[in-house]
């Protein structure tokens, strides 16, 4: 099986979002070159070696370093000869102690932390059954994970420093598993992530009858692999207690609301859906796209609104009159308090945008300090904006207020590009009561 048959017109492995040939292809295929000439001049290269000199190549020439580490190419190329040179006479035994020795090594030094498998694929997996493995392995190649794990090795390798016998064993490893279709280095890295698991379960097993919630999220912290196989089991054991939560009212600070309506306005304008009858059927790919947005690039309003989850979820669970809603509500704040990963956050975005689109339902409404029924269409007319940009600033939220004003005039301005004439706010608004 060979890896990262990357075409320039590809985007590019290292995630600028550049393509290949204008960003790391140079640098790759000059190591690549360089390499092979060298290595040429004094060893036969059959074609595992070259498959080596190219994933040497890529670890070494993808541009993920975040401190501009060089490399010594002579010193490079120095340790592959004494690696082929390894290879040739290395035993069983030795093989097995090098498998025993890396997977050890991978799971307790702190720099390797990146390399490991996604805990969530361990959930169903009993720790130790060879056969759970086998299975295991066989999903991380179908689902191309080989290529991730070898991008999270580049990113070690660049970022921090290895002593020459530490190199040496990374490059034996790699050159001994291109054989078995690298089946051998994702056996390494799932049992240091294994490792990682079985060691924040013995601490919390450890700790007294007081599992604090505080205590957990350290551990998971800690090791951050435990943090996604413990989130993605809870998820899918907190179902029903999350219908429950889904159909409780949250309240999201209305600016949020007002935002994302902005945001979302200005996004079906500017991909060109004029037709509004089309609005029926919005998927939730849409409203998904804005809230990502929202959250992911803006800190300030990922941090108040999961802010306001906790604070409405804390007030619902001390004033919760039965034990089965008290419980479902502890079992949800107790997964959204683990440490941020795909999982909760997941549920974080299903609680905003539900409570979002109830809110959206309530209009036509009075908004905070507008002291008038305000339509949805009225939130993109200069006289509310004005207002409640004021109430705002009063509120001392102008760092919101930066945001709305840059939000409010892009959509202003597509707007007026377009004269109006193909936005219907009036239908689109009532559709989007009716998501």
């Amino acid at each position: 099986m060979k890896i990262f048959g990357i075409g320039r017109n590809d985007d590019c492995i290292c995630g600028s979002g550049k393509k290949y040939k204008k960003c790391c292809m140079n640098n790759i295929e000059e190591i690549k070159k360089k390499l092979t000439n060298s290595l040429s001049d004094e060893v036969n290269l059959f074609s595992d070696d070259l498959e080596f000199i190219k994933i040497i190549s890529i670890l070494y020439g993808a541009n993920l370093s975040e401190k501009n580490k060089s490399f010594n190419l002579d010193k490079l190329t120095k340790l592959i000869f004494e690696t082929f040179d390894a290879e040739e006479i290395y035993t069983s035994d030795e093989y097995v102690q090098l498998l025993r020795k890396m997977t050890r090594f991978i799971a307790e030094d702190e720099r390797l932390k990146k390399l490991r498998v996604s805990g969530n694929l361990l959930k169903n997996i009993e720790l130790g059954n060879e056969s759970d493995i086998d299975n295991l392995l066989k999903q991380i190649v179908e689902e191309n994970l080989v290529e991730k794990t070898f991008l999270n090795i580049s990113f070690v390798l660049q970022n921090f420093d290895f002593t020459e016998k530490e190199l040496k064993d990374f490059l034996l490893l790699i050159k001994l598993t291109i054989s078995d279709e690298y089946n051998t280095l994702v056996k390494v890295v799932i049992g240091a992530t294994m490792i990682e698991i079985a060691k924040a379960l013995e601490e919390i097993h450890a700790m007294d009858d007081d599992k604090s919630v505080n205590i957990i999220f350290n551990i998971a912290l800690k090791y951050p692999s435990f943090n996604e196989y413990l989130s993605s089991k809870m998820f899918d054991e907190i179902t029903n207690d999350l219908d429950y939560v889904l159909d409780e009212h949250i309240d999201i600070p209305f600016f949020i609301v007002y935002l994302f309506l902005l945001k979302l306005y200005h996004r079906i304008l500017s991909s060109f859906l004029f037709d509004f009858k089309t609005l029926v059927e919005f998927s939730n790919l849409l409203f998904d796209d804005v809230l990502q947005d929202l959250l992911y690039r803006e800190p300030i309003i990922y941090e108040k609104a999961i802010r306001s989850i906790f604070v409405s979820l804390d007030s619902k669970f001390e004033n919760a009159d039965d034990e089965k809603t008290k419980k479902s509500l502890e079992n949800v704040l107790s997964f959204l308090s683990l440490p941020i990963n795909y999982w909760n956050m997941e549920i974080f975005k299903q609680i905003i945008i539900v409570n979002i689109l109830r809110a959206l339902n309530n209009f036509p409404t009075k908004v905070e300090e507008i002291n008038k029924e305000v339509k949805l269409q009225d939130l993109i007319s200069d006289e509310i904006f004005d207002e409640y940009t004021i109430y705002l600033e009063k509120n001392q939220l102008n760092q919101v207020v930066g945001l709305y004003k840059e939000v409010y005039n892009e959509l202003k301005s597509i707007l007026n590009k377009h004269n109006n004439e193909f936005f219907d706010l009036e239908a689109a608004s009532k559709i989007l009561t009716q998501k």
